[in-house]
């Protein structure tokens, strides 16, 4: 088996998180068991944006075996030991391009080693809750594994609420899987056709300030203008935007982003285009709040006399603006005005607290930490 390493400095690995999201911490070096090569090495997923389609962790190899039939791991260093009261949540966005390269069965694990090693003293996590966007089902498959069905661009989330002292690195473990027994193929560790998957991002943070939007697989009701996909509404990144294509297709146009599961928001913000350029394009539009069968439960009309937040602005929605209860699956905004090209939006950030499914494990478990258990209040 291969054997490859990859270390970043911690001062790009610290901009880079500071970039993403506010909670994130900084992860200062990363190393696996098997690497692709090329843009899809273990190093990608500290450096490179969760929709950049051409890099990644990868386990594919022009030369058979390569790493796609035999169990892989990796672990990422911390760039200071971690402690948070509150638990943490591990995102793993993987959005390569065809929608199928996402891992199949994994498990995460962290380590108080003064310094973490492949050999060293590993504490599988067990997640309080587990995620995914896209049309990707994660499940819990027993011994702290998961395992996914389905196809598309997607994102884990994984959330663990009971505290963690001077955690120095974690460890994602990467089993192979037959998802279709009666093809004569075997088990790899991939669910695309070669039997590869692309990791996008590794993201650790603590809950407080966690954008649920951030890697939300969105999705468009027509084609977005070339070289502005959906995708850029949620890649942690302000200096790129999406909208429609040319006219008529804006014409009630609608962007949706998938949070992954039901979140208590205490706010959105939509960012308009920073580059200077038609801030107008993100006017007179709706937002909506959708549950987990895609049914509006909260909404509200924004800008409609033809106003706008302004180049580089920011309108940040709260449950107080609206009608109807804010928490949901997925958030929707929706162009009322049928000019062209709108909505203009350069990033969705989602921020609350995380509802457990009824019948989590969660219930038994929890004392609070950054779950919610039951809504609060119905907007007034």
């Amino acid at each position: 088996m291969n054997s490859t390493s990859s270390v970043l400095s911690a001062t790009i690995a610290i901009l880079l998180a500071t970039e993403l999201q506010a909670a994130n911490i900084p992860l200062s070096g990363a190393s696996a068991t098997f690497d692709q090569g090329g843009g899809f090495t273990i190093g990608s997923t500290l450096d490179t944006s969760i929709v950049d389609s051409g890099s990644g962790w990868g386990v594919y190899s022009a030369v058979p075996p390569g790493g796609l039939f035999s169990d892989q791991s990796a672990f990422w260093t911390a760039a200071s030991p971690v402690t948070s009261a509150n638990g943490l949540i591990f995102t793993m966005p993987q959005f390569y391009v065809d929608g199928e390269h996402h891992i199949q069965k994994f498990r995460l694990s962290l380590t108080t080693d003064a310094i973490p090693s492949a050999a060293g003293n590993w504490a599988p996590v067990s997640p309080d809750f587990a995620w995914s966007t896209g049309g990707v089902t994660i499940a819990n498959a027993g011994s702290n594994t998961f395992l996914a069905t389905g196809v598309g661009k997607t994102t884990y989330r994984l959330g663990i609420a009971s505290p963690v002292t001077a955690a120095t690195g974690f460890r994602l473990e990467v089993f192979t899987h037959d998802y279709n027994e009666l093809d004569g193929l075997p088990a790899t560790l991939g669910r695309a056709g070669n039997g590869n998957f692309v990791l996008s991002q590794f993201l650790v943070d603590t809950p407080a300030g966690y954008n649920w939007a951030l890697g939300g697989s969105p999705t468009s009701s027509g084609a977005t203008y070339p070289g502005q996909p959906a995708d850029f509404l949620v890649d942690g990144f302000l200096n790129n935007q999406a909208h429609p294509a040319d006219p008529p297709t804006q014409n009630g146009f609608f962007f949706t982003v998938d949070l992954g599961g039901n979140v208590d928001l205490s706010s959105i913000d939509l960012f308009n285009r920073t580059d200077g350029c038609c801030p107008d394009r993100l006017s007179n539009f709706r937002v909506d709040v959708l549950d987990a069968v895609g049914t509006s439960v909260w909404n509200v009309n924004l800008h409609t006399d033809g106003s706008s937040s302004g180049a580089s602005g920011v309108d940040t929605i709260t449950e107080g603006m609206g009608v109807g209860t804010f928490e949901g699956r997925y958030i929707r905004v929706t162009n009322l005005s049928g000019s062209a090209y709108n909505p203009q939006i350069a990033e969705i950030k989602a921020f609350g607290t995380a509802i457990p499914e009824p019948g989590s494990a969660l219930l038994a478990a929890m004392g609070g930490a950054f779950f919610v258990f039951r809504r609060r209040r119905a907007a007034e």
